[in-house]
């Protein structure tokens, strides 16, 4: 009758340190996200992190670094972060004379990239590969993340172990010894969980951005012919081959989003703010449908390309600040649902708010729906795309 108590005991400890965790939604996947911190603590600690970064690099002559270099990691930078899943984050990148072959991203998009990568990487397409990588990081919040995990996990572990001393019952150390086991099995693994989600993403999105996606899988084939470490169970990254085998299955995925980026595809972020604004996205969800029509003069005006699901003809009123927008089916398949991208951009061109919106409304072949949103203030140029269809 021991045995019972002990496991009641080790789950309780269990569900007390997971209490004091905060649920959130990732802003990749848009699941749970286990992380006790805001998108405003993530860049908060990625600035002050970054500036002891910077001091320090100045105190080791690797800062000032060459110019020309600095320029085009802010080049890529810009393009990638575009299309990510979080445009709107103070991104910042920092190019350094570091001899170290490394890169490394800090909460909240700041992101370092030191001289001594080139001793990994070749050319312009393999250094977007590394920048979407550790862009990646900053969308997935994996700092915060990983830290929420680490810290959980050390509460877990303390109170348990003491728990356990206490309890005084013969099985009580052996469940404590299993636990440690487990933790040490479980905690690395969590850290390759968030490479192979960066290396995905990252893939995605230097794709969108148009660069060439092979160039991610190039980086970690060449690095597992002279890789003479299989790979561990208990190592913090995958194994190289295991890496290049992993980004290479993804290409066909990719290569369809690089394509369609060198045919002129706009893939401007459609994941909405970075971070709360005090209830402004419930107020004002610019992906909700609202009334509106558009008028017959201008419709009879309208044409739609066959064979497709036309997005092209909306109408803007400035005065009520809506757009409708026609979606017409002129394929010969009939459609049960299909997400619309939406992109509101300024007098500049520059991407104001950018918003997916479900439709499960039938829309059989021939047919049209008119679908009327609010505009973000200041908006003067709408782009809809869309992105995914559920076939009838």
């Amino acid at each position: 009758m021991r045995r019972p108590r002990i496991v009641m005991l080790l789950l309780a400890v269990a569900l007390t340190a997971g209490s004091l965790v905060g649920c959130q939604t990732d802003p990749i996947t848009g699941g749970r996200q286990f992380n006790m911190y805001s998108i405003d603590d993530d860049i908060r600690f990625g600035q002050d992190a970054m500036k002891e970064f910077l001091d320090f690099s100045r105190q080791q002559g690797w800062l000032p670094a060459d110019p020309n270099m600095q320029e085009k990691c802010e080049e890529i930078l810009s393009r990638v972060s575009r299309v990510s899943h979080l445009p709107d984050l103070p991104w910042r990148i920092y190019y350094t004379e570091n001899p170290t072959p490394n890169a490394f991203c800090l909460p909240g998009g700041q992101i370092m990239i030191f001289a001594g990568i080139w001793k990994m990487i070749e050319g312009d397409e393999e250094l977007a590969a590394v920048i979407a990588h550790e862009v990646t990081h900053a969308c997935a919040r994996h700092g915060t993340e990983r830290l929420t995990t680490l810290m959980t996990t050390q509460m877990l572990l303390l109170a348990a172990n003491i728990a356990a001393a206490a309890s005084g019952e013969p099985g009580a150390t052996r469940a404590m010894n299993a636990m440690n086991e487990m933790v040490r099995v479980l905690v690395p693994a969590y850290s390759r969980t968030q490479e192979f989600e960066a290396d995905h993403w990252g893939m995605i999105y230097m794709a969108k951005a148009g660069y060439d996606p092979h160039a991610a899988s190039r980086i970690w084939e060449r690095a597992a012919q002279t890789d003479l470490i299989p790979f561990d169970i208990y190592a913090d990254h995958p194994g190289h081959a295991e890496r290049a085998a992993s980004l290479n299955a993804l290409l066909p995925e990719a290569m369809d989003y690089y394509n369609r980026a060198l045919g002129g595809e706009d893939f401007a972020a459609t994941a909405g703010p970075a971070w709360e604004r005090k209830g402004e996205r419930e107020e004002n969800d610019y992906g909700k449908p609202v009334p509106g029509r558009v008028p017959q003069d201008i419709i009879r005006q309208f044409r739609f390309e066959t064979g497709k699901i036309d997005t092209s003809n909306y109408y803007i009123d400035h005065e009520t600040g809506r757009v409708t927008v026609v979606v017409a089916n002129t394929t010969k398949k009939d459609i049960e649902e299909f997400t619309l991208n939406i992109t509101f951009y300024d007098a500049n061109g520059n991407v104001i708010y950018g918003v997916p919106h479900r439709e499960t409304k039938d829309l059989d072949r021939g047919g049209q729906v008119q679908l009327a949103f609010r505009m973000p203030p200041g908006t003067r140029d709408v782009k809809f795309r869309v992105a995914k269809i559920k076939w009838d």
